[in-house]
């Protein structure tokens, strides 16, 4: 298996892994703020 492609790989890897943390924490960062602006009941529904 050649180097770069290893690398490339694991490149893509990582930067996945970021994108999905970076979404994760921006739709816990809203939820947040839905909740403190008084929508807290809907969401409760939502989640089950």
């Amino acid at each position: 298996m050649d180097n770069s492609v290893l690398r490339g790989t694991l490149f893509l890897l990582i930067r996945t892994y970021s994108w999905v943390f970076f979404v994760r924490r921006c739709k816990q960062k809203l939820l947040e703020v839905y909740r403190e602006s008084g929508g807290g009941r809907r969401i409760r529904t939502f989640e089950g």
